[in-house]
């Protein structure tokens, strides 16, 4: 009689210390709450779970469950001094290229756009010079804020100067919206840049745009000037 040999094949399953509560028939294994997940040491550090509760994957550090979130902030995010952003910037440590990240590139960016943006000369106005300011006569004053959104206001076609009203057009470009972005009198710093010291005497600027002001002297050729520049605080 012949005999055949019976191989035996014996399978050894091990019990992952994730099998509490832990479905793995799809993808990586899936849990209700990770706080009932026991038996994670050390050497179990990387193992990764789905939590259906707050629909959070969580990776096992050792010590804690720590959900992987995208919540970086500009903090955490390494910049390099010296950015340029034409070129790539090499660690010292590691002699690794290190390419401009998207934080370094806005922190490159920043003053000088925000220079750029931040400063522009408000419309220009008339100002009536025909009469000294008498001594004991109050400062004569402008709303500074008041006729830059006058003018900026599309809607608008006239405006008060010194007590008087002057009329004027306004018009825009084909297709470019009516309404022009206005800051409000809070959000602007006010400076006057230029006045002929021979015409005003400049007696103050308010938080708000008010423009205190004397005359002193005719203009010599009927033509003068007051610089005022804005700054978005």
């Amino acid at each position: 009689m012949k005999l055949f040999p019976i191989i035996i094949l014996t399978f050894c399953v091990a019990k992952s210390s994730l099998a509490q509560d832990v479905n793995t028939t799809l993808g990586i294994p899936r849990v209700a709450d990770v706080s009932t997940i026991t038996g994670e040491t050390p050497n179990n550090i990387g193992s990764t779970v789905y939590n259906t509760t707050d629909n959070l994957i969580y990776t096992y550090d050792g010590t804690n469950w720590v959900p992987a979130t995208d919540d970086q902030n500009a903090e955490e995010v390494p910049l390099v001094t010296n950015v340029d952003l034409n070129t790539s910037t090499t660690d010292p440590a590691t002699a690794q290229i290190l390419e401009t990240n998207v934080e370094q590139a806005i922190q490159a960016i920043a003053p000088i756009t925000s220079k750029a943006a931040r400063v522009f000369y408000p419309p220009s106005i008339e100002i009536d010079v025909s009469t000294i300011t008498q001594p004991g006569d109050p400062d004569e004053t402008i709303d500074l804020h008041q006729q830059y959104v006058n003018q900026y206001d599309l809607s608008l076609n006239s405006t008060v100067i010194n007590g008087n009203t002057v009329n004027y057009q306004t018009a825009a470009s084909a297709g470019a919206p009516l309404n022009i972005p206005l800051y409000t009198p809070s959000e602007l710093y006010y400076y006057v840049t230029f006045a002929d010291a021979s015409v005003f005497n400049i007696t103050g600027i308010s938080d708000t745009g008010i423009l205190s002001y004397r005359v002193i002297g005719q203009p010599r050729d009927f033509n003068t000037l007051i610089n005022v520049v804005f700054v978005v605080k």
